[in-house]
């Protein structure tokens, strides 16, 4: 999941660059695009950058942000574009997040892989409802689905994602408090393909 408590890889930042606004050549991509590249950013307030492409088992997330005052690029493989499996085995076919709408709730269970042991964890999605996202150009139909990670019983954050499934990407995140408020953490602004950034 994009939320993930597991830990990032971090990698080189040779070739990242950061994308300003593309105007009309952008393309709105789909999930199609996934298989050439897809890159989503957030300018404001931070700098986010993530580029998707599909890799043997799963969709990989190369994410440049600003931490501490330095760009960093992470990376992680998701199993779905709600779903992060970096170090996790999980148990169940994560296809089942893409019937949220009509069942309203899904628990994928698996476990983390450590150095000692194995620790079981459960993902939980719900969904809230429908919603829509604008990147520049590009709108999304978007799920609002509550998710959170549980490790060994305990329960981590919760967090509230605004999921594209045209785009198969989470485009937006806010954690949710016990009293039920939201904290946005980050919303893409612009979408566009691999080659959109070439140009």
């Amino acid at each position: 999941m994009i939320v993930s408590t597991t830990p990032w890889r971090l990698i080189g930042l040779s070739g990242l660059i950061a994308v300003g606004a593309a105007g009309a050549e952008a393309s709105c991509p789909t999930r199609a695009d996934l298989s050439e590249g897809v890159v989503l950013v957030q300018n404001t307030p931070a700098f986010l950058r993530s580029d998707f492409d599909v890799v043997d088992g799963g969709i990989r997330e190369t994410r440049v942000d600003r931490l501490g005052g330095t760009l960093q690029a992470r990376t992680r493989l998701l199993a779905h574009g709600l779903l992060d499996i970096s170090g996790i085995d999980y148990d169940d076919d994560p296809g089942a997040l893409d019937a949220l709408p009509e069942t309203g709730h899904v628990i994928l269970t698996g476990e983390l892989r450590g150095a000692d042991r194995q620790v079981p964890v459960a993902f939980d999605a719900t969904y809230l409802g429908d919603g829509t996202q604008a990147l520049a150009e590009c709108r999304y139909d978007t799920w609002q689905i509550r998710v959170q990670e549980v490790y060994e019983g305990r329960a981590g954050p919760a967090f509230v994602v605004d999921f594209a499934p045209a785009l198969g990407l989470v485009l937006a995140v806010a954690e949710l408090d016990d009293a039920g408020a939201t904290m946005p953490l980050y919303a893409y602004q612009w979408a566009g393909t691999a080659a959109d950034v070439e140009r």
